[in-house]
């Protein structure tokens, strides 16, 4: 007999607020934190405020190596240490800018992640278990879908 699953098995449902009263600054608020964005675009890399670009990067970085941890610990695979890095290929970034004579939208085009493990196994056995544990990260399944993403894993000795 088949039995309705209740939409929260299928669902869960995540709100964010975001407001500004000043016109400078975006006040995002989570359930239980807030933060403040300035510009959705920083291309001075001496500016200490993060932009909405480096969110995106933050998030999607973390949630790749947290999901490959969590899953490490839960099958107790035995990583012990994890490193990543990401590069972000931004298309059409001089309409950001007001260049005249560019009016394509900026995408990111490409996202490539470096992931540096250590664990005492094999690569291959280790990226394989990598690449099951990504099967389980949202933001990484969801982008996979919008734009090319490149995940090479390092295992270091």
């Amino acid at each position: 007999m088949y039995r309705m699953m209740p939409s929260e098995s299928k669902f869960f449902q995540l709100n964010y607020r975001g407001v500004s009263i000043n016109l400078e600054n975006i006040k995002v608020l989570t359930q239980n934190n807030h933060l403040y964005v300035k510009k959705s675009m920083q291309f001075d890399r001496k500016q200490k405020d993060l932009s909405s670009m480096d969110h995106f990067a933050v998030s999607i970085l973390s949630s790749i190596l947290k999901t490959i941890v969590e899953q490490s610990q839960k099958q107790d695979f035995g990583i012990e240490e994890i490193e990543g890095t990401l590069e972000i290929l931004l298309a059409n970034p001089l309409t950001l800018l007001d260049v005249i004579g560019y009016t394509d939208e900026p995408e990111i085009s490409a996202l490539k992640f470096k992931i540096y493990l250590y664990a005492d196994k094999d690569e291959d056995t280790v990226i394989r278990f990598c690449r099951q544990a990504l099967k389980k990260c949202p933001l990484y399944n969801t982008m996979k879908q919008a734009v090319s993403i490149q995940v090479v894993f390092q295992l270091l000795l």
